[in-house]
Parts: C-alpha cells; structure tokens; sequence
C-alpha cells in the first residue's frame, strides 16, 4: 500500500458527492459527521520488514472502499490495524470520530487495556476469510 496516488484517468470524478437537495451531483458540504475510516500515516513492521509504509485514506460514511493488490501486500494486515487485532508502529486510525486502540495525551499515544476498548454497535468493519 502506498501514499501516493496516480491522478485518476480522464474523465474520473474524484471529489466526493451527497445525495442532497441539490441532487446526487452536489459536491459533499463540510458538516459535523465524522468520516467513518480514517488512516493517518499508519506503518506497520514484522521484525525488519515493513508492511505498511505511511498509508494515509479517508472513507466517508456510506462508502464503499475496495483494498485490492497482490497477495502479502498488506490489505490484511491494513485491516487488522482497523480493528485493533494488530498495533500499528506509527500513525494513527479512527473509526467513527474515535481513535481505534490508543489514547492521545500530550501529542503522544498511549494504548488502551482490553477492557477500555470498545466498538459501537452500528460500525462495522469487514474482513474476508482466505
């Protein structure tokens, strides 16, 4: 997985769209709602072999995001630092608005104890089987 991005074919729309009043084409107005994924910088190391090197996504609510690459690219291991069932070595995950599996004090992150972590009932991330 990788920071940069290729800009999209012509012909592609990029920005993201809402289902408003002013019809599906309205460009998504700023609002209070949290998007529901996002990825900030997340690495992710096995001993000296870096996994996952910066990855930076947002995924907005609603949306449907597909991890699509090679087999030991790190799309599992991503999804596993989603929910928490590996730590990541830097960077930082929100699910909802909530920061996944850490506490921010004083600029650094400090991870939680099992018992303080808690997921909301309605957020749902999805891992498929191999």
């Amino acid at each position: 997985m990788s920071q940069h991005q290729d800009p999209p074919p012509a012909g592609i729309r990029t920005d993201r769209v809402a289902d408003t009043e002013a019809g599906p084409s309205a460009p998504l107005a700023s609002t209070s709602v949290p998007d529901m994924v996002v990825a900030d910088g997340v690495w992710k190391s096995f001993g000296g072999l870096d996994i996952l090197k910066g990855v930076s996504l947002t995924v907005a609510r609603g949306e449907v995001l597909c991890l699509i690459g090679p087999s030991g690219s790190g799309k599992s291991t991503f999804l596993r630092c989603i929910n928490h069932l590996e730590r990541v070595n830097a960077g930082r995950l929100w699910v909802d608005g909530e920061l996944i599996g850490y506490r921010e004090r004083g600029g650094r992150l400090h991870e939680m104890h099992p018992h303080e972590v808690h997921f909301c009932h309605d957020t749902q991330v999805v891992t498929a089987g191999r």
